[in-house]
C-alpha cells in the first residue's frame, strides 16, 4: 500500500525541558534530548484525518498510538524526526509510513517560507500565531507538578498547532507528487525504525586517532612560538605569521562593499597557500589553527560512541529535502553524507546479525546527466561504449594519447597525473568553472587525495578550460540557454518546454519554477536580475538571504535535481526487496541476508544502473559491494 492510501495518524507531543536540557541547545540532539534521564512525555495531540484535535495522557496515549498502528495508518507530524522517534522508543511501535510536514514545506518551497510550524501557519493558512508563552511557564515542570490551568493551557496550544498541521497536510500534501511521499517515508523510517549497529572497538579507535591527530598539530605548532591554543584561535595568530616574515592573507568582505578580512577560512585560497608554504613554522602555525577550530573528528566520533552507549543503534537521520535542489542533509547533529571512505567511525557502522550491509553508488551521475540534458551526444557515446572519459579528456589537453591506467616496465604510471587533470575537468568544469577556481581544485584535490604537492600555472588552467568547452560545446551552450531562461523567468513570460529527449522541462516563469518529469520543480523564489546579476530569497535560519544564481549555477541546480531524482527512483525499486538503511548524494544502501550476499548486491547494483522512462536513454553505470561494516 502507498503512503498516500493511508489514512493519516496526526501527532504532536509536548514534553519536559529545562534550562540546559531542549532541543534548542546547540549540543543537545533528537537522540540525546529522547534518551535523557530526564525525558518525559506530557501528553500529545492526536487525531486521525481531519477529526478534531485531541489532547491525550497516560494510558489514554498509548491506547490511541496502539490503535492507529494498529489500523495501518501513516504517521504525520511537523517535526517527524521527532514526534516518530519518540513513539518508536517509548512506545516500541513502528508505523507503516511516515510523513513530515516540515519536509513538505521545505520541498515545496524551498526556502521561500521558513519550515517552522508557526511560520507555516501564519503565512501558508493566515493564521493569527500560535504562540503563547505557556511553554516557558512550564520550564522545569512535569506533568505532574502543573496546575490543572497550565495543563488545560498546554492541550489548547498543542490542539492549535496540530489542527494547523492537518490543515497544512491537506492543503498541501496533494502538491507533493505520491512517489515523494514514498521517498521521504524511506527516508524518515532509517531514524524512526534504527536498525544499523557499531563496532565499539573501531569507535574507540576512530575517538582515540582524532585526538592524537589533534594533539600532534597542535603541539607542532607550540613547539615554534611561546603560545596557547586559545592564540592560535584568535588575534595572535596572525602576529605569529607576521612574525614569520608573511604578510596575513586577506579577501574581501562578503558584507562590506571595499573591505578586505583575513582570509583564514579553511577553504580560502590564501590559507591554503599558509598550508603549502615552505616556511615549516607557517604551515605548524596552519595546521594548528585547523585544530582547534576544528574538533569536528572528535565530536563525531564521541556522538557515535554516545549513540552506542544509550541507544544501541545507530538512528540514520537525514533532513528528507533541505537542500534547494532536493538533496537530503545531515540530521541529528551528525553528518552521515561526508563520512570519509576507509575511515574508522564509517567502519565502525555495522549490519545487524545475520545481514551485510551493501552498498552501491552511480558512477559520475551528475556528469553524465548533465551531457545528457544539454545533448552532449560524444560525451555520451563514449559512457554507453563503456570507454574512458577521462582518458578521453586528457587527451584532448595534452595533445597525445593517454591512458591513466597503463604501467610501464617499472609498474609506474606514466599517464597518472595527466589523466587526474583530465578526470578533475571532466568532473569540474561542466558548471562553468573558470580558470582560477580550476587551478585551485586540482591542486587541492593533488594534496587531499593524492597526498602530493602539485601546481598549475594560471595561464594553463585558462587553457585547459578553453579545451574542455571547445570540446563540450554543447554544455557550454546549455549555459546560455538557462541564463535566456533566467531573463525569462524575471520578464513573466509565458510558459514553454525544454525537450531534452525521453522527456521534458516545464519552465513557469511566472511561477519561478523548472517543472520536472516525475511532477516536482526547481523554485526561486522572489527572483530579480539587478545590476547584472540574478539573485533570489533563501531562508537561512531566522533570516532571508539573497542567493546569486547564474548560467552555470543554474545548471548545477538542474542536473542535481534531476540526478538526484534519478537516485531517490533507485531507491524506491531497492526498498522494494530489501530495507533501504543509508542514501547519499548518489549512493543506497541496504540490508541483505548474509544467505544471499553475492546475489542480492548484484541485484542492486542492477537497480543503480536501470532508469526511470523520462531518462530511458541516459546511460547509467554502478558499482557497489557488500561487507558487514560500512566499508564501501
Amino acid at each position: 500500500m502507498k503512503p498516500s492510501d493511508r489514512l493519516p495518524a496526526f501527532v504532536d507531543y509536548e514534553t519536559f525541558w529545562d534550562v540546559g536540557y531542549s532541543l534548542s541547545s546547540p549540543k543537545i540532539s533528537t537522540t540525546d534530548y529522547i534518551h535523557d534521564a530526564r525525558f518525559a512525555i506530557h501528553g500529545a495531540s492526536c487525531a486521525v484525518a481531519d477529526s478534531k484535535p485531541m489532547w491525550l495522557t497516560g494510558d489514554d496515549l498509548w491506547t490511541w498510538i496502539k490503535n492507529s498502528y494498529s489500523a495501518g495508518h501513516m504517521f504525520v507530524a511537523h517535526h517527524t524526526l521527532f514526534d516518530g522517534y519518540i513513539t518508536t522508543h517509548r512506545y516500541k511501535t513502528e508505523f507503516p509510513d511516515y510523513f513530515c510536514t516540515m519536509g513538505m514545506i521545505e520541498a515545496l518551497f524551498q526556502g521561500g517560507v521558513g519550515r517552522g510550524l508557526d511560520e507555516a501557519m501564519t503565512v501558508l493558512l493566515g493564521w493569527d500565531s500560535g504562540k503563547t508563552d505557556i511553554l516557558t511557564r512550564t520550564k522545569g515542570k512535569y506533568w505532574e507538578q502543573m496546575t490543572d490551568d497550565e495543563r488545560a493551557e498546554m492541550a489548547t496550544y498543542a490542539n492549535k498547532d496540530l489542527a494547523g498541521t492537518q490543515e497544512l497536510f491537506y492543503k498541501l500534501a496533494p502538491k507533493l507528487p505520491t512517489e515523494e511521499w514514498r521517498i521521504m517515508s524511506t527516508i524518515l523510517k532509517m531514524f524512526c525504525h534504527p536498525t544499523l549497529e557499531f563496532d565499539s572497538k573501531l569507535l574507540e579507535s576512530a575517538l582515540q586517532n582524532a585526538q592524537d591527530d589533534r594533539d600532534s598539530r597542535i603541539e607542532n605548532a607550540l613547539q615554534y612560538f611561546a603560545c596557547t591554543e586559545d592564540d592560535l584561535r584568535k588575534a595572535p595568530f596572525l602576529d605569529m605569521i607576521e612574525a614569520c616574515g608573511i604578510p596575513v592573507p586577506m579577501k574581501p568582505s562578503p558584507s562590506v562593499q571595499g573591505k578586505m578580512i583575513p582570509a583564514l577560512a579553511k577553504t580560502d585560497q590564501g590559507f591554503q597557500d599558509l598550508l603549502e608554504h615552505d616556511d615549516p613554522r607557517v604551515v605548524a602555525l596552519a595546521e594548528g589553527r585547523l585544530a582547534v577550530k576544528s574538533t569536528q573528528g572528535i565530536t563525531r566520533a564521541q556522538r557515535f560512541l554516545d549513540l552506542h552507549e544509550s541507544v544501541g543503534v545507530l538512528p540514520v537521520a537525514y533532513n528528507y529535502y533541505r537542500a534547494h535542489t532536493g538533496r537530503l542533509s545531515g540530521a541529528n547533529k551528525i553528518n552521515l553524507a561526508n563520512l570519509k571512505q576507509g575511515s574508522d567511525l564509517r567502519k565502525s557502522i555495522v549490519a545487524p546479525k545475520d545481514f551485510v550491509l551493501a552498498v552501491a553508488d552511480s558512477s559520475q551521475i551528475e556528469c553524465r546527466d548533465n551531457g545528457y540534458l544539454a545533448k552532449q551526444e560524444d560525451l555520451m557515446a563514449l559512457f554507453r561504449e563503456k570507454r574512458d572519459p577521462y582518458n578521453d579528456m586528457a587527451t584532448a589537453i595534452f595533445g597525445r594519447e593517454i591512458d591513466r591506467k597503463r604501467k610501464d616496465s617499472e609498474g609506474n604510471y606514466p599517464d597518472y597525473m595527466e589523466g587526474f587533470i583530465g578526470k578533475t575537468a571532466v568532473l569540474g568544469l561542466g558548471f562553468q568553472m573558470g580558470g582560477p577556481k580550476f587551478k585551485w581544485t586540482c591542486e587541492m584535490g593533488a594534496k587531499t587525495r593524492l597526498g602530493i604537492d602539485y601546481h598549475i600555472p594560471l595561464d594553463e588552467a585558462y587553457r585547459i578550460v578553453d579545451v574542455y568547452r571547445d570540446k563540450n560545446y554543447m554544455i557550454q551552450k546549455s549555459w546560455d540557454r538557462y541564463t535566456e531562461w533566467l531573463h525569462r523567468m524575471v520578464q513573466n513570460d509565458a510558459p514553454f518546454d525544454y525537450d531534452y529527449g525521453d522527456g521534458y522541462l516545464h519552465i513557469v516563469p511566472k511561477e519561478n519554477k523548472v517543472y520536472f518529469p516525475n511532477g516536482t520543480y526547481l523554485y526561486f523564489p522572489c527572483l530579480s536580475y539587478d545590476d547584472g546579476s540574478f539573485t533570489y530569497v533563501n531562508k537561512l535560519g531566522s533570516k532571508y538571504v539573497n542567493k546569486y544564481i547564474y548560467g552555470g549555477k543554474f545548471c548545477e541546480n538542474i542536473v542535481q535535481k534531476h540526478s538526484r531524482d534519478i537516485v531517490a527512483w533507485q531507491m524506491l525499486q531497492i526498498a522494494e526487496r530489501y530495507r533501504v538503511v543509508l542514501h547519499t548524494y548518489d549512493e543506497n544502501a541496504a540490508l541483505v541476508p548474509k544467505s544471499e550476499a553475492d546475489e542480492g548486491t548484484a541485484w542492486i547494483i542492477e537497480q543503480m544502473k536501470k532508469r526511470p522512462s523520462w531518462a530511458a536513454s541516459l546511460p547509467l553505470d554502478a558499482e557497489g559491494g557488500w561487507a558487514k561494516e560500512y566499508s564501501k
